[in-house]
Formats: structure tokens, sequence, C-alpha cells
């Protein structure tokens, strides 16, 4: 008898403590889009790039990611750096670079505007294919004076060139 109320005891707290657990919030699956945040603060720990996690339909290639990349952040601490209208022309990827040909619109961008648009572009496509670099240009027009920017997880920066006259 004594067995078989231990036996019932050991059940019912079994019981007790499956009803007891926390339900685990679900987290989100999917690829983080990189932006510029909303509002830049010169802190420690602040960051003038952020990201968010996006969900994806299944078969989406690179060139249909992109272009919902380029549709703009839905978090309210992020913001979109690109022109309205930017679209993606063509994608390939080649021994670990992505090339990426994007619409004319990106040429109104330049300077810092230009680097933080590229940069955010780079550290998502980066993300998106694990290639490790990324080479943007647009369709038919030069970027800030250049044929493609190149750039990498390590050098998120325009390289200046200097002419002398």
């Amino acid at each position: 008898m004594k067995k078989a109320i231990c036996l019932l005891l050991c059940c019912i707290c079994l019981l007790l403590c499956f009803g007891c657990a926390e339900e685990v919030p679900e987290v989100p699956v999917g690829p983080l889009f990189y932006y510029p945040a909303a509002q830049l603060a010169y802190q420690p720990g602040n960051r003038s790039i952020d990201s968010e996690i996006r969900t994806m339909p299944e078969q989406a290639d690179l060139t249909q990611m992109l272009n919902i990349y380029f549709l703009g952040p839905e978090a309210e601490h992020l913001l979109s750096p690109f022109p309205a209208g930017l679209r993606i022309v063509k994608t390939a990827i080649v021994d670990k670079t992505a090339y990426i040909t994007v619409s004319d619109h990106l040429t109104e961008l330049s300077g810092l505007a230009l680097t933080m648009a590229c940069g955010c572009l780079t550290l998502t496509t980066l993300e998106l294919t694990g290639a490790e670099n990324v080479v943007i240009n647009a369709q038919d027009a030069l970027l800030d004076g250049q044929k493609s920017i190149t750039m990498d997880k390590n050098n998120l920066l325009l390289t200046d060139v200097w002419q002398e006259e």
C-alpha cells in the first residue's frame, strides 16, 4: 500500500511540475536586415547600424530578399538609408563574392549617405549569402565617381582616392 501511495504522489508531483513550466516565447527565425539607427547617440555601446530579424518566403532568392530589404525596416528605431524606388537589377555570387547591380536610384546618394547605405547593404548581403565580399554598382552610372564599391565585414568605409592636379 505504501508503494502505491508513493507512486501516486510521484505522479501528482510530476503533473504539477509540468503544469508550472513557463512557456518560452517563440523566437523569430530569419535573416538579419541591417539599417541605420533612427537616433544616433554618441555614447559607448550605441551603434550607428543596427539590425532586425525578418521572415522571408521559403523559396525567395537573393534578388527577391534584397528587394524586400529595400522596402525599409519594420522596427521604429531603424530607418532606411535608400532612396525610394531603388531595386535590384541583377545579383550573382562568384568565389565568395556577391555582385549586386542596383537601379540608378542609388546615384542620388553620395559621401556619408552612400557609405552608410552600402555598409548596410553589405552587412545584409553577407548575412543572406555567407559571401566574404560584396561588390555594388549602379546599372548605368557611377557611384560617387566610382564604377563599383567593394566592401566586406571588416571594411565598411569607402576609400578616398586623392588625385593630384
